[in-house]
């Protein structure tokens, strides 16, 4: 009797270890893949690049699946990390990084939206908080000076 106790904790505490295992392997994992990330960032490689990103869409969807990790490890570090990113809207400004029409904006093919009263300010502001979009604006009569309109 006292034998097959004893057995029942041994095979608890080994499936127990097990599962400690694999998710210290896991945390490794993610961990090493946020710092390699971070390092191509610090070293001013492109972050969209790797091994079978061919188009546009390939490599927003790389960008939103190191997002994914560096969210899932905060997670993991303490439930508390991702409301306050969420509160100081830094979620929605990392994935609103990642759409194409992020990548139109940077690249100087945005539409410039023509400001001609506070009705249109207005509106351009309510479309940027409703689509987390930053739009890019001028005022009416001012051709060279732009402005961008962004949510949060």
């Amino acid at each position: 009797m006292v034998r097959a106790v004893r057995d029942g904790f041994a095979a608890a505490g080994s499936k127990y270890l097990a599962e400690q295992r694999r998710l210290l392997a896991f945390v490794h994992d993610l961990t090493a893949t946020v710092r390699d990330f971070r390092n191509r960032i610090f070293h001013h490689e492109p972050a969209w690049k790797r091994f079978g990103v061919i188009t546009e869409a390939d490599a927003i969807q790389h960008l939103r699946d190191k997002i994914a990790t560096i969210e899932e490890l905060l997670a993991l570090i303490h439930p508390d990390n991702i409301g306050l990113l969420e509160t100081n809207g830094l979620l929605s400004t990392a994935q609103r990084a990642c759409t194409s029409d992020e990548i139109r904006r940077f690249q100087h093919l945005a539409q410039t939206h023509t400001v001609r009263s506070l009705v249109d300010l207005a509106q351009l502001v309510q479309r940027s908080a409703a689509n987390n979009a930053v739009l890019q604006a001028r005022l009416e009569g001012e051709p060279r000076r732009r402005f961008v309109v962004s949510p949060h």
